[in-house]
């Protein structure tokens, strides 16, 4: 096993591009994230993260912030309301549907 294979399994990271404008001003489209895909893994996601989740209704990956914890479950939002399909549409989402947290924007 190679050294970028073992830091790889023991940190992965995702690199994933933004579509839609449902993030705005903060990140828009076209942008680039980096996502700790085992950040939940020991802990549980808190208000204000920016997660990366699979939308439960057709399974595609979306940015959205946690804006509330409920038990076991997290109601998420898009910063820019007017164009984010987001909890307000599909309910709060299982934390086996987030797939990691947002490190930064590249």
């Amino acid at each position: 096993m190679t050294l970028m294979n073992l830091l790889k399994s023991l940190f992965p990271i995702e690199r994933f591009k933004v579509v839609g404008t449902s993030m705005i001003p903060g990140i828009g489209a076209g942008q680039y994230l980096l996502v700790a895909k085992k950040s939940f893994l020991f802990n549980k996601p808190k208000k204000s993260d920016i997660i990366i989740l699979k939308q439960p209704i057709n399974r595609r990956k979306i940015v959205k912030r946690v804006f509330k914890v409920l038990e076991n479950k997290y109601f998420v939002l898009g910063d820019n309301l007017r164009e984010s399909t987001d909890s307000r549409f599909f309910g709060s989402v299982k934390q086996k549907d987030i797939l990691g947290k947002v490190l930064f924007t590249i």
